[in-house]
């Protein structure tokens, strides 16, 4: 029973104190195949995102915009830049008269997949959790794995291949 408190407070504590450093606490900080990254779903308004995770640190109008290794020619696109705040950036575009997500990245470590994959894992390990997944070149040092569901929407691993680790992970919505 003392064993309890004690660690109880200690992990309180620790939470307190990154907090006081400014470190995002997300205990639902999980990597959903196919259907959002943390408190982000695809498929949410803009509204709800911001709702969600708060205001956008920045916002980048227009077409043409990189998503997970392939371009967005959709004039109607926005990406909301969460990346100094929670490690990720948000493409939103319009559909059925409202700004919804399409996409989520994640370029920091901490957030999983339930096989335990993330931004750090080797590509190995991503390999071997997803033994499906198919992977392309992105440019010359990186692929763009994807890992396929049945689901509205698709993720993909982006490995750097000079490093042979995973690099982001992206959830984006099926065309």
């Amino acid at each position: 029973m003392y064993d309890t408190r004690v660690r109880t407070r200690l992990a309180l504590a620790l939470c307190v104190v990154l907090a006081l450093l400014g470190f995002a606490v997300d205990a639902g900080a999980v990597i959903r195949l196919g259907r959002g990254i943390g408190r982000v779903n695809l498929g949410m308004t803009s509204a709800q995102l911001v709702r969600a995770v708060g205001k956008p640190v920045a916002i980048r109008q227009g077409g043409g915009a990189p998503v997970a290794g392939r371009l967005s020619k959709d004039p109607t696109y926005v990406e909301y830049e969460y990346v100094q705040t929670h490690g990720y950036t948000v493409g939103l575009a319009k559909r059925g008269g409202k700004l919804r997500v399409v996409m989520v990245v994640i370029y920091i470590r901490g957030q999983r997949t339930p096989q335990g994959v993330g931004v750090g894992s080797s590509a190995g390990q991503m390999r071997l959790r997803y033994p499906g997944a198919r992977c392309s070149l992105l440019d010359e040092a990186g692929q763009a794995c994807l890992v396929p569901r049945k689901s509205n929407g698709e993720t993909v691993f982006v490995v750097d291949t000079t490093k042979s680790s995973v690099r982001a992970v992206a959830i984006r919505a099926r065309k």
